[in-house]
């Protein structure tokens, strides 16, 4: 079954996580930097937050909702993709 087989939900969340993953180590990466030059007294990010800098520790931590924090945008993303796919499919379907 190949990917012109697939329901254009799948392909939708198919292409959502693809898209997700990236997006969302690079917006954790940026964070924990900014989140480590604030916690060591150099303010580079002044935008970064007390609650960004606990997220982060939380999730360096790898304690449950460290993970959670971590896997949620992923799954949220993945979830809107199947959606729009669907949406996509209900206008093909016509």
């Amino acid at each position: 079954m190949g990917w012109k087989d697939w329901p254009t939900w799948l392909k939708g969340g198919v292409i959502g996580l693809i898209v997700s993953i990236p997006i969302t180590l690079i917006v954790f990466s940026l964070s924990l930097n900014c989140a480590a030059s604030s916690i060591y007294g150099s303010p580079s990010c002044p935008f970064t937050s007390f609650f960004v800098k606990i997220t982060l520790l939380k999730v360096l931590s790898f304690d449950s909702i460290g993970i959670f924090i971590f896997l949620f945008p992923i799954l949220e993303i993945t979830l809107i993709g199947a959606i729009i796919g669907w949406i996509v499919g209900k206008i093909k379907g016509r």
